[in-house]
């Protein structure tokens, strides 16, 4: 059925995190994922080799209860650009 959509599959998923030092730790020490991309200290791309997760941290104040974490997007892989926008 996605093939009818030009989609393949998720590329990735975000996240929020309150404490991205703190999540990066989880997902890379447990999980055994590794960091892929840092572009900056409050957003890490990271990948089991086939799953990949993004995190990007909440800024100051802004509280994610009632959990630690909250989805932010997920991210598709597409046959095309093109079949996006004849999608739109």
């Amino acid at each position: 059925m996605l093939a009818i959509y030009g989609l393949r599959g998720i590329r990735h998923i975000a996240l929020k995190v309150k404490d991205i030092k703190r999540s990066k730790d989880f997902y890379q020490k447990i999980l055994g994922m590794e960091v892929v991309w840092e572009p900056d200290q409050k957003n890490v791309y990271l990948s089991s080799g086939c799953d990949n997760l993004a995190l990007h941290e909440l800024p100051q104040g802004v509280d994610s209860a009632p959990a630690q974490q909250q989805l932010d997007h997920f991210g598709f892989v597409v046959q095309s650009i093109e079949r996006v926008k004849e999608l739109e």
